[in-house]
């Protein structure tokens, strides 16, 4: 196997991301042929196992306006997990007014639903990184349940008064080239936008559309080295962020629990679990 020999790497806000991606393919033939992910008419077609029935214009309604039915599927999961976790870290409060929803405690009635970090005590920093890649045989359900499990870390280091920066991590390869781009899903003086974060996180057109078209948008000889497909995943180094959620095609997500239990593992003594919940 030839050594990679060319490495081109690239981090983009979500925003410029999705606007980077609305631009047109180099290869034009093979867009209008419909062999491209992103072509209107692909040989990609749209199937509940592979994209939630989502297709490429679909995907980019979804970057745009977010995706409220995947987060509203989320809720009911979250509240249920909120139990597992013993929220440790710097000083936190809630109030009826606040800089950010605790929505487990908007669903259960609480009037003092919003939360508030203290001004005097500076908000630790941490860089979680979500692998974004995986393999062609990965069923969507799958990439929900990691998904979610994520957006559950997040939101209960947030309320633990963590600093979080959310980074959906691609790294692949089609020799000699090694692709690598970060798209920041959340910066770590920004709250979590639900809808955006749960479409990026949980609904995998988010990696099989608009990645892929990230791809199609190469120069002409990543687009030879691909060779009509989009390379195979690669490792995500771990020095890269504080936290790494292994690839789904890696530990095979098969329940909502068992994403829950990876990405716990991964953050370590941020999070600590109430073993009597």
């Amino acid at each position: 196997m030839p050594a990679t020999k060319h490495t081109m790497t690239q981090e983009l806000p979500y925003w410029d991301f999705v606007s980077y991606v609305e631009g047109e393919p180099v290869d034009k033939q093979r867009l209008l042929a419909g062999t491209y992910a992103s072509s209107t008419n692909a040989g990609h077609s749209p199937s509940q196992d592979w994209d939630l029935n989502c297709g490429w214009l679909g995907a980019l309604g979804l970057s745009t306006y977010g995706w409220p039915e995947g987060r509203e599927s989320l809720d009911e999961v979250r509240v249920a997990q909120r139990s597992m976790l013993e929220r440790g870290g710097a000083s936190y409060e809630w109030d009826v007014t606040g800089m950010a929803p605790d929505i487990a405690a908007f669903l259960t009635g609480d009037p003092e639903h919003f939360i508030n970090w203290s001004d005097d005590e500076p908000r630790p920093a941490v860089r979680i990184g979500y692998t974004g890649c995986y393999h062609a045989g990965t069923e969507a359900e799958e990439a929900v349940n990691m998904g979610g499990a994520v957006l559950t870390l997040v939101e209960a280091l947030e309320a633990a008064g963590y600093a979080v920066e959310l980074t959906s991590g691609f790294r692949t390869i089609a020799e000699p080239y090694l692709t690598e781009l970060n798209v920041v899903l959340k910066r770590s003086d920004e709250y979590v936008d639900l809808d955006r974060v749960a479409f990026a996180l949980v609904h995998p057109a988010f990696f099989r559309r608009l990645y892929f078209r990230y791809l199609e948008l190469l120069p002409a000889d990543y687009q030879d080295a691909l060779g009509g497909g989009y390379g195979r995943p690669a490792k995500i180094e771990e020095e890269d962020f504080d936290v790494l959620i292994p690839p789904v095609s890696q530990i095979r997500s098969g329940t909502p629990a068992r994403a829950l239990e990876t990405v716990l593992a991964a953050a370590g003594d941020l999070i600590e679990v109430d073993e009597d919940a």
